[in-house]
């Protein structure tokens, strides 16, 4: 009887370890996705690229433009390698078109 409640002990302690982890990530994804995601809902419909780089440098996010085009600039949330995304701003005719959010990772 001793030997099942042990078992039953580690049992509900492996789980509850387990879903602390899965809890501390799921939030983490929430915390490091959203303001970058509310940021790039609320662009501005006739925004040029230079008020997006400039807006998005002062939101403390990490900015870098495609090279081969002027009509892509590429947002990400940081510049750590976990919990990373980006939010790939398209522009026509030197104005805000769309935009695209992925996970970086």
């Amino acid at each position: 009887m001793k030997f099942i409640r042990v078992i039953l002990k580690v049992f509900f302690v492996f789980i509850f370890v387990i879903g602390a982890f899965v809890t501390l990530m799921v939030g983490l994804d929430w915390y490091y996705r959203e303001p970058l995601e509310a940021y790039c809902k609320n662009i501005a419909a006739d925004a040029t690229p230079i008020e997006v780089w400039n807006d998005a440098k002062e939101n403390s996010f990490f900015v870098f433009s495609f090279q081969e085009s002027d009509d892509r600039i590429a947002i990400l949330n940081h510049k750590s390698f976990i919990f990373r995304y980006q939010c790939e701003v398209k522009f026509e005719k030197g104005l805000y078109a769309s935009y695209s959010f992925i996970s970086a990772d």
